[in-house]
């Protein structure tokens, strides 16, 4: 719950142009690494552990397909100058969206090429030749 805390502190951090090119620096290389030290350490329970495990497995799908509707919601933004109401509606209704088919990716994509792959490389390893 306090690693929590200080990471919502470091995303809540304002932008200033008079501070930040020191400020944000000083975050990423000393500010972030001790939050990931200290969240090594802890131990989840659970729940909260399969929220992480989930987390962390959908994590790069998420990163695969999120990039395109970046672009398109842009688009969008740019040509039909949307009010913050339209804004917010797109965004709550988009990013389950988004979520659920970077967990389609994971399922049906991600998790099956991995195990071919793994497969394949256990077969053609040394030790499994003897």
């Amino acid at each position: 719950m306090i690693t929590a805390a200080l990471l919502l502190a470091a995303l809540m951090f304002p932008f200033s142009p008079a501070y930040n090119p020191v400020a944000e620096p000083i975050i990423v290389v000393f500010y972030f690494p001790l939050l990931v030290a200290l969240g090594a350490g802890t131990n989840a329970g659970s729940r909260i552990r399969k929220i992480c495990q989930l987390s962390g497995d959908i994590s790069y799908p998420l990163y695969m397909v999120h990039y395109p509707f970046i672009w398109i919601f842009l688009s969008y933004v740019e040509k039909y100058k949307p009010t913050l109401l339209h804004m917010s509606i797109i965004t709550a209704v988009g990013t389950p969206l988004l979520i659920a088919l970077a967990y389609g990716v994971l399922v049906f994509i991600d998790i099956p090429v991995r195990r071919y792959l793994k497969s394949k490389l256990i077969d053609s390893s040394p030790a499994a030749t003897h």
